[in-house]
This record gives C-alpha cells, structure tokens and sequence, in this order.
C-alpha cells in the first residue's frame, strides 16, 4: 500500500479543469471545448467502476454531453475534476447526514460552524473529524489480539507440536501463544483506513488535509489495512463498543462508493472518487428519522433491509428497506426512492412492493418520495394496500427543516395507528 499522501504529489490539482453539475444531471448543452474529456478520461468513464454513476454521450459532430445519476462527490480524472453536488439544500444535506450516521442528537452549536462556505464533501470530514475527537477523548475500544512466538520464557499457553518442530535441539527457547491486550482492532483500522483513503481525495479547504494527517498520526499503534464493505458486517456492537456506530456508520458512507486503485504503478493514470449514493443516505436518513421521532412507541419495532424470500425453499432473496412491527408482527413494510414523483409510480417500484407483500404476507405498505404533494393511496388486488408518502427535503433552516420531518412522521404515525385498531 502506497504511503500517505504519496498519491497527492503526482496530481496536480490546479492544472485540472473543474466541472460542476449536479445530480440527476442532463446537460441541456454540450460541453465547452476546454471542458471535453480525453480519449483517456472516456475510457475510464465508461469501466465498470463508474458506467452506473455518470455517462458521457460523445455525439459525431464531437459534442459531448454528460448525465449523471444518483451519486453526489468527486471524481478526480487525468485532466478534469467532476464535482456533482446534491439537488437538495445545503441545510437539508446536513440534517439528512446528522439523522443517517446517528447524528440526530447534535446541538446546533456543534454543527452550526460548518453550514457556511463548506461544499457537502468538506462537511462530511468534518463530520468525521467530529467523531473522532469524541472518540479520542473517549478513550479506543481494545480487544485481545493471539499472538504466537519463539520466547525465551513461558508466556500464556506452551505450544507442544510447534515448540518441537522449532526448538528441538535448544532449550533457551519455548513457542507460545499468548494474548494481549491492544487497540489495533477492527474498529479502529477502519477508521485509520478512511482517513487514509480521504488522504487521496481532493479538498477546496486546505485545514482538512493538515487534520486528516494529523488525525492519522494520532493512530499511529493501530496496522494500516484495506478494508472492504464486508469488513462492516464482521463487527458485532456490544455495550462496550456502542459509542462506535456513529463514527462506523460515517466511515461506510465514505467508502462505500468510493474507490482507490492501490495498485495502478508507472504511466498508467488512474481515478480516484469519492462519492455517496443518495439513495443509500436517502434510505438510512428516513429509518433513523422514523426510529428516533418515534420511539415512544414502545411497541413498535423498526427493522432495516430485513431479509426475506419468495419462494418456499429460500433461494430467492428480497430485501426489504424498512418493516415496521407491532407486538413483533409485522403491520407496514416501507420502500424509499431517491427520485422525483410524478403523476403515478413507476411499474418496477410498485411491482416490487407488491412482491415484498406477497411474500410476507403483510398487505399495508407504502412507497417514500421526496417532495411536497397530497399523499396518494392505491387499493391493489390481493387486498394489498400502497401508501404513496412524501417527505419535503426542501428548508431554508434547520427549524424548517424539523417541522417537515415532523409532518412526514405525523403522515406514518396516522397510517400505523389505523393498522393498529385493525389489529
């Protein structure tokens, strides 16, 4: 793995050329002439890596034409910067991170510094560097490391079948295995590996490059590792370790849609992205708004990407983005979409519902949409119910911006209360 900030010194970030756009982007006009991508830049746009995220329609007069999808950050090309920014406000950006990462607790005087003159990629470092004062201060969750070693004295338990293959003709030695007591733990190495990744992105506020390395120096004792999304799911949350997720939840966002190609050496010139799929943050923003705003409900319980299936010999996987239970039967299942609503939903969305009802046997669901409208509501067969639900992410403040939240959980309050005298 290449050292920190090695890969910083080969790009030279104001030789670049800056294209900002926003999500969901379809450009009305081709793209200026100093704007338009290499041969190389094109090839790389259209790998796998980034094919699903952004496209670039080459026309045969030469015109280029760019669109993007649902993914909001940077992607840093050999000659250009694309930077593609959210279509929602800056204030709502924020308070969707605070509710998604676990953040909802935060008074405004701990955030209120980073809403002005920070674009959205800044503040999700900032974020993080919020969190890992918090932890530092806190004090790093250890664990017991094994270790196994030629010792010149016993240390935790001899290991017979190694100590003589070792150690047959010497008596100064004896092979153990012993544990200790260490902050190098997965927790931890996920944490130092995002400030390492980030260490390769680009950032307009030069104060965050220095606190990246600063940050990364602070855990200097814990072993720099790769880490995959699937390293997430190994962690098991104890009361020990509960203070974590935040900070976790952050980091998975960071990288989950990122990428770092460690091993591209010589000429080759590579891509380096940091983005965030909105409708991943969209979908996590809604389960911890719900779970926060309603947790008076004692009997209620809220599960997220719960795992089901459709068909009898459980082959067929579904996930489900949101179950609500009562008494813990299910009553509502819930599906987020990241996208503009227009007069009726789009057949795959209420096909799937309709799968996720007849597979579970729960007849009440509803569709969540961003936006303002009257809520709608569809009498489908099977006697399956679909709630279509908006949430207006549009705020000028963040006291604007709770009282929508509050109206949207006033819509699910309503809706479950009549599934509960049903009941």
């Amino acid at each position: 793995m290449m050292n920190l900030f090695d890969y910083k010194e080969n790009i030279i970030m104001s030789s670049k050329k800056i294209i900002k756009v926003s999500e969901y982007y379809r450009s009305p006009t081709p793209l200026e002439e100093n704007e338009k991508f290499t041969i190389e830049e094109l090839k790389i746009l259209e790998s796998q890596q980034f094919s699903n995220k952004i496209q670039i329609i080459s026309r045969y007069t030469g015109e280029q034409i760019i669109q993007t999808q649902e993914y909001v950050g940077y992607i840093i090309l050999p000659s250009h910067i694309i930077s593609i920014v959210p279509k929602i406000p800056q204030i709502s950006f924020i308070n969707m991170l605070r509710y998604a990462i676990g953040l909802a607790k935060l008074t405004p005087d701990e955030y209120s510094d980073i809403l002005e003159e920070k674009n959205y990629y800044d503040i999700l470092v900032i974020f993080l560097f919020i969190e890992i004062e918090k932890l530092l201060y806190q004090g790093l969750n250890t664990g017991y490391k094994i270790h196994e070693d030629n010792l010149s004295c016993v240390r935790g338990k001899i290991l017979f079948k190694e100590h003589l293959n070792q150690n047959y003709n010497r008596n100064d030695k004896i092979f153990c295995s012993y544990s200790e007591l260490t902050t190098d733990i997965l927790e931890n190495r996920i944490i130092k590996y995002t400030l390492y990744y980030l260490s390769q992105c680009y950032f307009f506020d030069d104060i965050i490059n220095s606190k990246l390395l600063n940050y990364y120096n602070r855990l200097d004792q814990i072993n720099l590792i790769s880490i995959s999304l699937d390293s997430f799911k190994l962690i098991e949350y104890t009361p020990l370790n509960q203070y974590y997720r935040p900070i976790l939840a952050l980091c998975e966002l960071l990288l989950r849609d990122s990428s770092l190609n460690e091993e591209t050496t010589g000429e080759e010139k590579i891509a380096i992205s940091f983005l965030v799929d909105m409708n991943v943050l969209f979908e996590k923003f809604v389960v911890n708004l719900l779970r926060d705003k309603m947790e008076n409900y004692s009997k209620l319980e809220i599960e997220e990407q719960k795992k089901e299936y459709a068909d009898i010999f459980r082959k067929l996987g579904l996930d489900l983005d949101i179950v609500i239970s009562y008494y813990k039967k299910p009553i509502l299942i819930l599906d987020t979409k990241y996208k503009e609503f227009k007069d009726k939903p789009d057949r795959d969305d209420f096909a799937q519902i309709i799968t996720y009802s007849n597979s579970t046997g729960v007849k009440n669901s509803g569709l969540i949409y961003p936006g303002n409208k009257e809520e709608y509501h569809y009498q489908l067969h099977q006697d399956i119910k679909l709630n279509i639900l908006f949430l207006d992410l549009q705020a000028s403040n963040k006291n604007e911006f709770e009282n929508k939240c509050t109206n949207f959980i006033n819509s699910i309050n309503s809706l479950i209360q009549s599934l509960i005298v049903k009941n």
